[in-house]
């Protein structure tokens, strides 16, 4: 009997040690994986995200929550470069607590074309300069969540005067001025 995984989600797994076998596995094992969710992976690293990346090129989807309660970080700017450069498919990328810096998201910008939906949260490494570039590269970008990230009114003013397929902008929980007549008018 033949099985196809399309789907796989990995949500609050405490794997330790065990991660660095499982998600090579996973990945080995799922070569036509297109959507994936690793919640709360603080077992996760970059080379664990890396493997996924080497395997499963398909992915149209991908949610990667990092999320530690104890600050730790275990997947970087490594991974989202993985990911960027494996995977051009991606359709869908949320990243949570992962530091993502402009080298990431230009790679991200120039291999997945097809990229519509973009999350970006619960990281200091996404600031206004950062939503400038966002802004001026994610051409088919028509969702941007950026949740609890040091912006503000000027990364927002630029979002909304780039990116020109942008339907929907959600900003929670940053530390963000509101004030800019301009975009009232838009």
């Amino acid at each position: 009997m033949f099985f196809l995984l399309l789907f796989f989600d990995v949500g609050r797994l405490k794997m330790g040690n065990n991660a660095r076998l499982f998600i090579p596995l996973l990945a080995a094992a799922c070569p036509d994986l297109e959507v994936l969710y690793l919640s709360r992976a603080s077992d996760c690293t970059d080379d664990g995200v890396s493997a996924i990346a080497n395997s499963c090129r398909k992915l149209r989807k991908l949610h990667i929550d990092a999320w530690s309660r104890f600050g730790s970080r275990t997947i970087g700017d490594d991974g989202v470069l993985s990911i960027a450069t494996r995977c051009a498919n991606l359709q869908e990328v949320v990243l949570m607590g992962i530091p993502a810096t402009i080298g990431s998201f230009n790679v991200l910008a120039s291999n997945c074309p097809a990229l519509e939906r973009m999350a970006i949260c619960n990281t200091d490494t996404v600031g206004d300069s950062e939503l400038a570039f966002i802004a001026a590269k994610f051409t088919a970008l028509k969702k941007l969540c950026i949740k609890n990230c040091p912006i503000s009114d000027t990364g927002v003013k630029s979002v909304g005067e780039g990116c020109p397929s942008l339907v929907k902008l959600k900003v929670k929980r940053c530390r963000v001025r509101w004030w800019f007549p301009s975009m009232q008018d838009r």
